[in-house]
C-alpha cells in the first residue's frame, strides 16, 4: 500500500522532508523511530537543516480498511563540503595541502554538525579570500 520511496535524504545544512504516499484510500499515515528535531504531520516527516549527519531507519506506515502497511524509510543526511574560495592568485594552502589559484575544496572534518578542529589556511599574494 505504501508506493513512496523507501530511500530518501539530504544534505546537512538544508532542511528536508518525505511525504508518505499510499494507494488504496489510506486512512492513517505514521511515522515513528523519527531522528531528534525531525517532526512528523501527516503525510509529511520534516528534517531540520541541522541534524547529526548519518543513516537512519524511520518505520513509516499506512492503513486503510483493507489492512496496513508498514514499512522502513532507509533515510540519509550527509555531510556537506565546504568549499573555499579564493580570487587572485599565487599560493594558498587548506590543512596545509596546496590548492588554488582561484579556488580549493577544504576536506570535512568532525561529525558534520560542527568541525572539531579548524579548517585552517594560508593565502600569499594579491586578491582576496571569501
Amino acid at each position: 500500500m505504501i508506493t513512496s520511496s523507501l530511500t530518501a535524504g539530504h544534505t546537512y545544512g538544508a532542511a528536508g522532508s518525505y511525504t508518505i504516499v499510499a494507494s488504496n484510500n489510506p486512512t492513517s499515515l505514521g511515522a515513528t523511530s523519527l531522528p531528534s528535531g525531525a517532526t512528523f504531520s501527516t503525510p509529511t516527516i520534516s528534517f531540520p537543516a541541522t541534524p547529526t549527519p548519518g543513516a537512519y531507519n524511520i518505520d513509516i506506515s499506512a492503513s486503510n480498511l483493507a489492512g496496513a502497511d508498514n514499512e522502513v524509510l532507509a533515510y540519509t543526511i550527509s555531510k556537506a563540503t565546504p568549499v573555499v574560495t579564493v580570487t587572485g592568485s599565487t599560493s594558498f594552502t587548506v590543512n596545509g595541502s596546496p590548492q588554488g589559484p582561484n579556488s580549493a575544496t577544504a576536506p570535512a572534518v568532525g561529525a558534520g554538525v560542527a568541525p572539531t578542529g579548524a579548517i585552517t589556511y594560508s593565502y600569499s599574494g594579491t586578491g582576496s579570500t571569501t
